[in-house]
């Protein structure tokens, strides 16, 4: 009988926090829609798709540059080369942040337009675009926190911070939408987004002493970065 070179317990250990981290991701991308639909009309419901749909491609840059880092991230953490985890976390997040902010200010700027491209009646969610651009320039702010998290044996502490955004949306939706319409339910989503990248960011200086954000130096990261 062959056993299995990872035992299963281990391996659910592993996985269950990220499937459950997955659901959280699908819940906040989506959460903020269902509950335009549900409050407001099926005119906004277009409109506000459209708007975070544009918005997101903030983040882009960002999901591109994570895959590239995820296993750079697990290799050094394994070797216990922390130094160079820093500064390979502080020049991944400088290189999507400056690129991603001057995208945002020409979106915002230009939004009017880049919504006419729909129709004329897209415009009305100007206001909400802008909102949902910030919100996703935080999130490209604080880098692969989230990656720092699960490929460092940090996955459950993760997943816990994931499931309490979620709520922290919910509310935040429930609170806003009908009383703010289409700018109620992206102040929303951008809280959620500002309080994940804020919670994952604390969570890794206290758990990893990185530092994971696109204002820390590259010389200074690398010198307090602990081996």
């Amino acid at each position: 009988q062959v056993k299995a070179a990872v035992p299963l317990r281990s391996w659910l250990r592993l996985a269950l926090p990220c499937l459950f981290i997955a659901i959280c991701y699908g819940l906040l991308t989506h959460c903020d829609l269902l509950m335009v639909g549900f409050f407001l009309s099926a005119e906004d419901v277009a409109v506000y798709q459209a708007a975070s749909r544009t918005a997101a491609l903030i983040s882009f840059p960002l999901f591109a540059m994570n895959a590239l880092v995820a296993p750079l991230i697990a290799r050094l953490h394994a070797e216990k080369k922390m130094a160079e985890l820093q500064r390979t976390v502080t020049l991944a997040t400088q290189v999507v942040f400056w690129p991603s902010l001057l995208g945002a200010l020409l979106a915002i700027g230009a939004g009017p337009w880049i919504l006419a491209i729909f129709g004329p009646g897209f415009i009305l969610g100007h206001q909400a675009l802008a909102i949902l651009i910030l919100g996703h320039l935080v999130n490209v702010a604080v880098g692969p926190v989230s990656y720092l998290m699960t490929m460092t044996g940090n996955q459950i502490g993760c997943a816990i911070v994931w499931a309490a955004t979620v709520v922290v949306q919910l509310a935040a939706s429930l609170y806003l939408i009908p009383r703010w319409g289409l700018e109620g339910a992206a102040l929303g989503t951008a809280i959620a987004t500002v309080v994940l990248g804020i919670a994952l960011t604390l969570l890794v200086r206290h758990r990893l002493h990185i530092s994971a954000h696109a204002l820390v130096p590259v010389w200074r990261s690398v010198a307090r970065a602990r081996p």
